[in-house]
């Protein structure tokens, strides 16, 4: 489980000995061109036939079956179940308003600590890792390769990034995230194994839009970030908080304005449930309190790989 306001390298990297109860490959079709260990319904020249179909416009010719070509009097192609590999990209979201958080751990601590889980996880199955890591101010990518060091890349900037995070010295960007997507969609490659770490605030129909182009050529799997205080406040809350760096008074026990706050946290999150359902977007939900590796059990353990659902934990 995350713990703390900063995250640890030491940590992220003994994270390794974990991620080995996880698998990537649940429910996932690669669909880039290099060969590789990931059996797929990618349909094209490969291994394993698996059926015959008239031609169609833009198949490969010399997957034209002659015989029965001659026999029907109509062109048929072959088609083959492939193998191959897909570069798995983590962008993990730093901005200032990660770094929250009122149990365990900051909200980018956690997503730091995800991302560390899946990196490793990617690696033990033999993927090319790469990330794309970003705060308020600034993103760094790093390419995909299949090697420890292109982890050790993502553990490094994630943690130079989360400790940047709590220094206060940006200017919050909401909307950062939509121009970080719109630079995954000019780099990303077709086949990719994406995945989103994120509290999604500021994302809007721009983003969207985005990741409906993104989604059309690689697979996405969103992990929405929350803490409990983001969701409603206590009734019993002090008038009075700080970020250590400013500070800001309310009355959390005026009903119209904890209704509001509320409020304000279930439409964001109908939004971003709504349209990630829409673009067939699996969503996975944790919590600053949820112990994350549990959590990613769930979904991509070698023994549980049906329990994905779309646009939402069960």
């Amino acid at each position: 489980m995350a713990k703390g306001a900063i995250s640890n390298l030491n940590t992220l990297i003994k994270l390794r000995h974990q991620a080995g109860e996880l698998s990537l490959l649940a429910n996932k079709k690669a669909r880039n061109q290099l060969t590789g260990n990931v059996t797929t319904q990618f349909r094209g020249r490969g291994i394993d036939f698996e059926e015959l179909r008239q031609y169609q416009a833009g198949d490969d010719i010399r997957s034209i079956d002659w015989r029965v070509t001659a026999r029907t009097g109509k062109a048929h192609t072959k088609l083959y179940s492939e193998e191959r590999e897909r570069p798995v990209i983590i962008v993990n979201d730093q901005r200032q308003a990660m770094a929250f958080g009122s149990r365990h751990c900051f909200k980018s601590v956690l997503a730091t600590e995800i991302a560390a889980l899946l990196s490793w996880s990617a690696l033990a199955q033999n993927d090319r890792i790469g990330g794309l890591i970003f705060n308020d101010s600034d993103h760094t990518e790093i390419k995909p390769k299949r090697h420890k060091s292109s982890v050790l890349s993502v553990l490094r900037v994630s943690h130079d990034y989360n400790h940047q995070a709590v220094e206060f010295k940006q200017t919050d960007q909401p909307e950062k995230i939509n121009t970080v997507i719109k630079e995954l969609r000019q780099t990303i490659k077709p086949g990719s194994n994406v995945f989103i770490i994120s509290d999604f605030i500021g994302l809007n129909e721009s983003g969207i839009k985005h990741l409906h182009r993104i989604k059309k050529h690689v697979d996405i799997t969103a992990i929405k970030i929350n803490d409990p205080l983001e969701q409603a406040l206590p009734y019993h809350a002090g008038k009075q908080y700080s970020n250590g760096d400013k500070e800001v008074s309310f009355d959390a026990s005026n009903r119209f304005f904890t209704e509001q706050f509320k409020q304000q946290f279930v439409d964001h999150n109908a939004f971003i449930n709504h349209n990630l359902k829409k673009l067939g977007i699996i969503q996975i939900n944790i919590q600053t309190h949820d112990c994350e590796l549990d959590v990613l059990r769930q979904y991509f353990s070698r023994q549980a790989n049906h329990n994905i659902t779309r646009g939402g934990n069960k």
